[in-house]
């Protein structure tokens, strides 16, 4: 059996290895709701990609989950 230690271990393991695939950035905010009135939102953050010959290969993007 996995103690909630190891689970949580393995877990963070894995979204570092997903936030380092994509190369994203993950921050922990708010809504922006008035006060009293927000909930917490986790923002992924992925920059803009470009090749050698200064093509973009990738846009930037940023969602909430």
């Amino acid at each position: 059996m996995k103690t909630a230690k190891e689970r949580e271990a393995l877990f963070r393991e894995d979204l570092a290895g997903l936030l380092e695939l994509h190369g994203a950035e993950l921050t922990v905010t708010d809504d922006g709701k008035p006060y009293g009135m927000q909930s917490g939102v986790c923002k992924i953050t992925m920059q803009s990609l470009w090749d050698k010959d200064n093509n973009q290969i990738a846009d930037y993007a940023e969602f909430d989950l």
